[in-house]
């Protein structure tokens, strides 16, 4: 394995042990010594790539946007719509991901983080109203968060068409 795909690997393993633990335990409680066994990992390990807790938050949304990023890039022309697609397909894939940004401490992190991040998709989101960022930044997670705890009963085109009607509404709100 080449010297970067390791790194990238142990980072991915790290994260996801952690986001498990997430879901059994408080964040507040959780240990680097919990993380790195749970990652089968020495605490060496760990601190070769993160330095805190926070700094696995903040590695969590930097990979997952930065997939988001490339695969919308790779479009010729990438929508909206794309962009939802994507997202669905996240959280319906990484269903770990939903109890994660719900988590309150968490929250906290990614607050700080998020609006940064959704900049990255500016050439697709049009944040020229209030209401469509805080939808985009806050809405859409709620829409997410009660699709999750519905047990993901919709298909991720069902939920792309609900979630499109809805910034429909917004749009006709706005203008």
């Amino acid at each position: 394995m080449k010297r970067k795909t390791q790194v990238e690997f142990s980072k991915k393993t790290v994260r996801e042990a952690f986001c498990r633990l997430v879901k059994k335990y408080d964040f507040e409680k959780i240990t680097i010594s919990q993380v790195a066994a749970e990652a089968g990992i020495s605490r060496a390990t760990f601190y070769r790539h993160f330095d805190t807790l926070g700094s696995i938050v903040k590695y969590t949304v930097d990979s997952i946007s930065q997939e988001g990023v490339d695969r919308l890039s790779a479009l010729e022309s990438p929508t909206l719509e794309d962009l939802i697609r994507w997202r669905l397909e996240v959280a319906r894939d990484l269903r770990y991901l939903t109890d994660f940004e719900e988590h309150p401490a968490i929250k906290g992190i990614l607050e700080t983080v998020l609006p940064e991040k959704l900049q990255n998709f500016s050439h697709i989101l049009d944040f020229q109203t209030p209401y469509k960022f805080i939808f985009n930044q806050a809405g859409f997670q709620a829409v997410i968060s009660q699709w999750a705890k519905n047990g993901y009963v919709e298909t991720v085109d069902e939920m792309s068409a609900i979630i499109m009607d809805l910034l429909g509404s917004y749009q006709t709100k706005d203008t």
